[in-house]
C-alpha cells in the first residue's frame, strides 16, 4: 500500500508548535486511517525559521531539531512551472496569492500530496487536494 504524502502548511505547523490538540488529533487520525506521512515544503520550512529567527533566537536550536524531523519537499522545474502557471490564471481572474502560497501548492501538486491547511488562499487553486482545519 502506497503512503499518502500528507504535507503541513505553515500555519498548521505553528498550531501543532502551540499544542493544539484539536489539531493534532485530527492529524493524527488522517495519518491513521488513510496510511500516510507527515512533510513540509521549502517555502514553509523557510517561512518558519524566518519566524524563529524573529521571535525567540535562544530556542532556534531546539526548534530546528524538530522542524528537521521532518522530511522537505523542494521546488522542481516542474513545480516551478507549475507555479508559474498558478500565478498566471489566478491573477486573470484577478485573485492574488502570495507567492509563498503558490509555490507550496505547485510542491504539493507536483508531489501528488494532500495539502493541511487553515489558509482560505488554497481554496482558489482547483487543482490542489486539501484538508481543510
Amino acid at each position: 500500500m502506497k503512503l499518502l504524502k500528507y504535507i503541513l502548511d505553515t500555519n498548521i505547523y505553528i498550531e501543532i508548535e502551540r499544542n493544539n490538540q484539536s489539531i493534532k488529533k485530527k492529524i493524527e487520525s488522517y495519518l491513521k486511517k488513510k496510511n500516510g506521512l507527515l512533510y513540509l515544503t521549502s517555502p514553509t520550512y523557510t517561512e518558519l525559521f524566518y519566524g524563529f529567527l524573529k521571535r525567540n533566537p535562544k530556542d532556534i536550536k531546539k526548534k530546528l531539531e524538530k522542524l528537521n524531523s521532518l522530511p522537505v519537499l523542494n521546488t522542481s522545474k516542474r513545480s516551478a512551472l507549475m507555479c508559474a502557471d498558478l500565478k498566471h490564471n489566478l491573477e486573470k481572474k484577478g485573485k492574488i496569492i502570495p507567492i509563498f502560497d503558490l509555490f507550496i501548492a505547485s510542491i504539493v501538486i507536483a508531489n501528488k500530496g494532500i495539502l493541511i491547511t487553515s489558509d482560505p488562499h488554497f481554496k482558489e487553486i482547483g487543482k490542489i487536494r486539501l484538508i481543510y482545519l
